[in-house]
């Protein structure tokens, strides 16, 4: 029999699962979305209606959610999708976005409706007992998918992490004035030791930088968004209740209407829901579509990481087909074809070389890369060393091409370069 403890850790290793807290919400979500939108008609509350809406959209995407983190990283076969299903997690984050703001614009229809067509609304009261309800639900949302961010902005990483590196090696004292005998060594023989200069800030490189795993969780985050959303929208039902039921619409002796304003408050509120949810989806939007389109990472420069690349190993003399880009929302993936003046062996190139580029490329957070070395002849007839495959590094290009002449294109790398 499992004792009390192994059952407690169990049951709290359940509620910690991701799935498991995606399934609790999704139970809430879809029952205050019922609720929300059968009183919601009986009270011609445009608020109401909408927040049902939402939250029923919310119910929806819950159940792809579920789906995306069960199958997302389980292991396939790589016959068909060498990649794995990683990106699933990244699209179905972008259909959520994408839905919220379809479901905006029939609310906003709606709102305009009510607008030219003003209405009262009925039993405010039940308003508010539904708006605290649905502010419950979104606090409990957030709460449990506080943390993870849409930005897959890298730059915060990269110069963090160098930063951490610089005042480590400030802090570490040299090796020459910790050994005592250095001077005597020095001096006893020929062999000359330079001192090696300050290094600067941006020097240091990093092999195993973690990208936060905040960042890596898209689908999450659209559902801390969309908890916000609900509590947005349950706030303002609650406040439009208020409004309705603690100022009066009608005269008590002639029965007329009064304050007509009221009559716009929930449609006009509703708006302003509309107008908070669309600043907050656009972004997310944006953020997960530079991925799919494999957009180069924000605070990646090509051209400088190219130049960094030729400096480091001068036998490199050219850069071209660099591509950069990410597969998931945490793997980032390069390639580039490296343009040699001599005939190098296979294993230079690998032990020497690749582990150079390797380092360079792990300041960037590359983690996965591809290289292809290329040896061109040079042209002795030429004054300029010309090469075939060398392409101008300030320039976008995608692979080979003959819009231009090859020698002219050789020329301008090498005056690049040099």
């Amino acid at each position: 029999m499992p004792s009390i403890v192994e059952c407690f850790q169990s049951v709290k290793h359940a509620v910690c699962s991701k799935i498991v807290r995606v399934f609790i919400m999704f139970i809430l979500t879809i029952s205050t979305a019922i609720v929300e939108i059968i009183y919601g008609i009986r009270t011609h509350s445009n608020s109401l209606i909408a927040d049902g809406l939402y939250s029923f959209a919310e119910g929806l995407c819950l159940i792809g959610v579920m789906l995306v983190l069960r199958y997302s990283y389980r292991n396939y076969t790589k016959k068909n999708n060498t990649f794995g299903y990683e990106r699933l997690e990244l699209l179905f984050g972008l259909i959520q976005e994408v839905f919220l703001l379809s479901i905006s614009l029939g609310i906003i229809v709606d709102a305009v409706n009510h607008l030219v067509n003003p209405i009262h609304v009925n039993d405010p009261m039940l308003m508010i007992i539904l708006g605290i309800g649905g502010i419950f639900i979104g606090i409990l949302g957030m709460f449990m998918f506080w943390g993870y961010h849409h930005d897959h902005d890298i730059e915060e990483e990269i110069n963090a992490k160098k930063k951490v590196d610089f005042l480590h090696w400030t802090k570490t004292p040299l090796l020459a004035s910790q050994s005592p005998s250095s001077e005597q060594v020095t001096t006893d023989t020929s062999i000359d030791i330079k001192t090696k200069p300050l290094p600067e800030l941006d020097a240091f490189t990093y092999e195993y930088v973690q990208i936060e795993e905040s960042r890596i969780y898209a689908t999450l985050h659209a559902l801390c968004l969309h908890s916000f959303v609900v509590l947005l929208e349950s706030l303002i039902v609650v406040v439009s209740g208020l409004l309705i039921h603690f100022i009066p619409h009608k005269d008590s002796m002639t029965h007329k209407d009064i304050n007509i304003w009221l009559k716009y408050t929930d449609p006009c509120l509703t708006l302003i829901m509309v107008v908070i949810i669309a600043v907050r989806a656009i972004p997310v939007i944006w953020s997960i579509s530079a991925i799919l389109i494999e957009n180069v990472p924000g605070g990646i420069d090509t051209h400088v990481l190219m130049e960094e690349i030729v400096k480091a190993i001068p036998e490199i003399k050219s850069v071209h087909s660099c591509h950069i880009w990410r597969a998931s929302a945490k793997e980032i993936y390069a390639t580039m074809h490296l343009v040699c003046d001599q005939d190098i062996l296979l294993s230079t190139c690998t032990n020497e070389y690749g582990r150079t580029i390797q380092k360079i490329l792990a300041n960037y957070c590359i983690r996965y890369f591809t290289l292809q070395f290329e040896f061109v002849t040079p042209n002795e007839s030429d004054q300029v060393s010309l090469y075939r495959c060398a392409h101008v590094l300030h320039r976008r290009r995608r692979g080979h091409t003959l819009d231009e002449p090859i020698m002219k294109l050789a020329k301008d790398a090498i005056d690049h370069i040099h």
